[in-house]
């Protein structure tokens, strides 16, 4: 048999083992273009036209449905409130839900279709593809650094550097969180269904991506897999993992592990870490001298004008900006790109805030607070000023959602017609100060912890009681009522709730499709497995 109709038998049978409609919305939907999205889950009733949720009879969360309830129900008890502007957003909100369900319907359509053993297999296609994408790209940086470890290289002005993870996007071309959370999910259902290989490439994915947050869930999750291993190989194989997860943090990040250090105020363990002269970071010695003085001016020139930002108004600190660009040189690209991100949220913030942005929040206890902290904080404390907002909430994308920083221009997941952006006042007086006031700071404020999304401030700040409830009952309720049919399911579930805190995750249409499709097949092949699926115990099954 000649070798291409080899390759021909190999694709054939790769081909019947997935299912192509399930792989072609995976690819789409979690892309990072909502045009992309849109267009994949047409393609996919295209492909699978049923438009028989039975959702009724318990076969999908009611969640999605009861959300677009809720907002309905804020617009008619608000009708004063909706100018045309207000009118597209809330739209644009609810159309996030009604995705989020149609969504979910072609997932739970592809398991019944197909069945569970199938739909893993696609699944699995779908993360190792991801996998090698991501190979590629730190393989790219590698060539383009001429170094073995960029995570501590200083040269090219520290464009790669602590910020190294921050371009290996895989196949979703969104932030590196995605990629990292989506593959944190691949690397329990590989170890679970015995796949230990594809576990460890999946757990190399969420280290090069370098989030400080799944790097600490990371080491939780361990921690809770250690505890409920139930045999030799899964105890070793978990402080196998535990041992490759330190010695990545400590030897070939320690940059990134540095700094979270810092954030949590464990300076006493920084002392032995290695810096950017050891071997794993060498480059030649004229080349880092000479980035090192540029990177390190850049830098104590942005800090100390973000000081002066306290003293001086934003006129003054945008002129010495354009002063600054003037002397730059013009290889200097990655500088200029972030001087050009500064200066945009400058602008933004005296378009919005006036000539001056102190701070934002006025709770004293919380001034050098982590910016999620803060905003959640301001959640709590508008969720609580009356009746209305803690029964519905400040209504869809008035208070904290991706609609919301969409609409108001500032450019974060987006562009969206100028004529039709808008911002509301308690939108402008939190979560929108919030996000400002930290990105006018030098990048290393503009970390997730900074951030204000997250799916909980979401909930509570724009649907009110009636959105936590939905949310407890109808989703996180939904998979709790089958829980006596997961397996790995048992430890997603916690993990997805962990990682909800950290993102607009239903709005982002990514790591919850993950999350829902590894969910629904888990039922799926314990509803119909004849043999029991021990507690935690990985199976060894395709």
């Amino acid at each position: 048999m000649s070798n291409a109709n080899k390759i021909k038998q190999v694709l054939t049978g790769w081909y019947r083992q997935l299912d192509v409609p399930l792989l072609l919305l995976l690819c789409t939907i979690t892309y990072s273009s909502l045009l992309v999205k849109f267009a994949g889950l047409v393609l996919a009733f295209v492909l699978r036209p049923d438009f028989r949720f039975k959702a009724g009879k318990g076969r999908l969360p009611l969640f999605y449905p009861a959300m677009i309830v809720i907002g309905l129900i804020y617009c008619l008890t608000h009708y004063n409130t909706l100018t045309q502007n207000y009118t597209l957003a809330a739209l644009l909100s609810m159309l996030f839900w009604m995705v989020s369900f149609l969504t979910a319907h072609q997932l739970m359509l592809s398991v019944e279709r197909s069945g569970s053993a199938r739909a893993a297999n696609t699944i699995t296609f779908f993360l190792l593809l991801n996998a090698a994408v991501s190979l590629a790209a730190i393989g790219a940086i590698m060539l383009e650094t001429h170094t073995i470890n960029p995570f501590m290289y200083a040269g090219m002005n520290y464009h790669y550097h602590v910020s190294t993870g921050d371009h290996i996007l895989g196949i979703f071309r969104d932030v590196s969180t995605t990629n990292s959370c989506i593959m944190l999910l691949g690397f329990v259902f590989f170890f679970f269904r015995g796949k230990y290989g594809y576990s460890i490439l999946s757990l190399l994915i969420v280290l090069i991506t370098t989030s400080n947050i799944n790097n600490i869930l990371l080491l939780v999750l361990c921690a809770g897999m250690l505890l409920f291993a139930r045999t030799r190989l899964t105890r070793t194989l978990v402080f196998c993992f535990l041992s490759m997860i330190l010695f990545f943090l400590v030897k070939v990040t320690p940059n990134n592990l540095r700094y979270t250090l810092e954030k949590f105020h464990a300076t006493a363990l920084i002392g032995d870490l290695p810096t950017e002269n050891s071997e794993l970071g060498i480059q030649h010695a004229d080349e880092e001298a000479e980035n090192n003085t540029t990177a390190a001016r850049y830098d104590s020139e942005l800090a100390r004008e973000n000081n002066i930002f306290r003293e001086i108004t934003i006129k003054e600190a945008l002129y010495r900006e354009k002063k600054k660009m003037e002397d730059i040189s013009a290889d200097s690209e990655f500088i200029r790109q972030q001087q050009a991100s500064f200066r945009h949220n400058l602008v933004f913030s005296e378009k919005i805030y006036g000539d001056s942005l102190r701070s934002c929040t006025d709770n004293p206890s919380l001034q050098h607070k982590p910016g999620k902290w803060i905003a959640f904080d301001q959640t709590a404390r508008y969720w609580t000023q009356n009746f209305s907002h803690f029964l519905i909430g400040a209504g869809p994308g008035n208070f904290s959602s991706k609609v919301a920083f969409k609409a108001s221009g500032f450019g974060i997941f987006g562009n969206y017609p100028s004529r039709y952006q808008r911002i509301t006042p308690t939108f402008k007086d939190n979560h929108l100060k919030v996000l400002t006031y930290f990105f006018i700071q030098p990048p290393d404020k503009h970390s997730v912890m900074n951030t204000p999304f997250s799916v909980y401030n979401q909930l509570a700040g724009e649907y009110g009681l009636a959105g936590l409830l939905a949310f407890v009952f109808l989703y996180v309720g939904y998979f709790l009522r089958r829980y006596s049919r997961l397996s790995y399911g048992k430890l997603l579930i916690p993990v997805v709730l962990l990682m909800l805190a950290t993102d607009y995750w239903f709005e982002q249409l990514s790591v919850v499709v993950i999350f829902e499709l590894l969910l629904f097949i888990d039922m799926k092949k314990n509803e119909t497995d004849s043999s029991t699926v021990k507690k935690f115990a990985p199976s060894h099954d395709a």
